[in-house]
């Protein structure tokens, strides 16, 4: 009999690796092979993961499948924040109607999946509407805040003990326009996924 899960139609999967030698023509400068077989285990491991991704969005794979969305596995990627500052990420998603290519670092969790997920559906939505498809700094990015936080320290002097504040600044990442909007969506899922372990061991 032949396993259910090779009935269940996938998008195309593919772990890219370089081989270490320079290629002028390649975007990052490095030779790379493209090996799409299941039987390598980073495409196997994003196979499982997508289809636990479907459970929790049924017709998510549908989607990829229709808009011929590719999928990726590679060893970094990089992208900027709303003030041009180049910054590392998990995911990248480049999608428009019929056609579209989500990138992952490694094996992608569920909840990047959903959140490129999420930018793959806005920009195939929006080339139906005519609109322009999503860019940083124009609808939406990341950008970087300073937080301020007071934090206190216990100070002895003589007999007496006191405490003393002192404010600190941190570097913060937020979400704004559509990176919110997939973050929003992520946690959706995140939270209806919690329920179902929930309910499982409620039983």
């Amino acid at each position: 009999m032949m396993p259910k899960i090779l009935s269940i139609c996938l998008p195309k999967i593919c772990h890219i690796i370089e081989t270490g030698k320079k290629d002028e023509l390649s975007p990052t400068g490095k030779e790379t092979i493209q090996v799409c077989a299941l039987k390598d285990p980073k495409v196997f491991s994003t196979m499982e993961q997508l289809l636990q991704a479907e459970k929790l969005k049924p017709g998510l794979l549908d989607f990829f499948v229709k808009n011929n969305v590719h999928i990726d596995i590679v060893s970094e990627l990089y992208g900027h924040d709303i003030e041009g500052r180049e910054v590392s990420g998990f995911g990248s998603a480049l999608c428009t109607e019929g056609y579209g290519h989500l990138k992952f670092v490694s094996i992608p969790s569920i909840s990047t999946i959903m959140h490129e997920f999420a930018h793959c559906k806005e920009n195939v939505e929006r080339v139906k509407k005519g609109l322009p498809t999503i860019e940083v700094g124009k609808t939406g990015g990341w950008k970087q805040i300073r937080e301020r936080s007071l934090q206190y320290y216990p100070r002895e002097e003589g007999k007496l003990l006191e405490v003393s504040g002192v404010v600190t600044w941190s570097p913060k990442v937020i979400p704004l326009g559509h990176e919110a909007r997939a973050e929003h969506f992520k946690e959706r899922m995140e939270l209806k996924r919690l329920k179902e372990w929930e309910e499982l061991f409620e039983r």
